[in-house]
């Protein structure tokens, strides 16, 4: 696991998370994010089987259990076409004031262990179903555990984003 965290200088400056009424993330402005799981830990010998299981898990979109992981976008266009659909298939939100896109600012994410989906994938082997792999490959970094309140440096509802023409920063 530690061989493939990301280094500060690897990550974008940003990174976007949708966050809805019913994901399994929790966020308190005063808090940060909090992953579902921040008991299960990944050890050295063992652990790499539980990390990919892990994984797999996360990027499963069926899956309804407790993970410990926090996934993000590199791209803020990426993850409001994706809060759209959300809402279209009715897994997340029922209107655009129900889902929102977090900025995380990741100088603020040195002590956390940050990954990126395609370095997992590729260099540990780790896999994940098909249709997400096609559709977040490229562009998805997750984090283990928490994002700390100071990373988090705006927060946008999908309804100020999809009336937008700049889907910017």
């Amino acid at each position: 696991m530690d061989s493939v965290r990301c280094s500060h200088k690897e990550l974008p400056s940003y990174l976007y998370r949708i966050q809805g009424k019913t994901t399994q993330t929790q966020y308190d402005t005063s808090e940060g994010l909090e992953a579902r799981d921040t008991t299960t830990l990944f050890g050295r010998t063992s652990g790499q089987d539980k990390f990919s299981k892990a994984v797999y898990n996360q990027f499963n979109w069926s899956f309804q259990g407790r993970t410990q992981f926090i996934s993000f976008f590199s791209s803020k266009k990426h993850a409001t076409h994706w809060g759209r659909k959300l809402k279209k298939w009715g897994l997340r939100s029922d209107s655009d004031d129900d889902w929102s896109i977090l900025t995380i600012d990741t100088s603020c994410l040195k002590n956390t262990y940050v990954f990126k989906l395609s370095t997992v994938i590729d260099e540990l082997g780790v896999q994940i179903p098909q249709k997400a792999e096609d559709a977040h490959k490229d562009g998805a970094y997750f984090c283990l555990y928490r994002v700390p309140p100071c990373a988090i440096v705006s927060e946008k509802r999908g309804r100020e984003l999809l009336s937008s023409d700049s889907i910017g920063r």
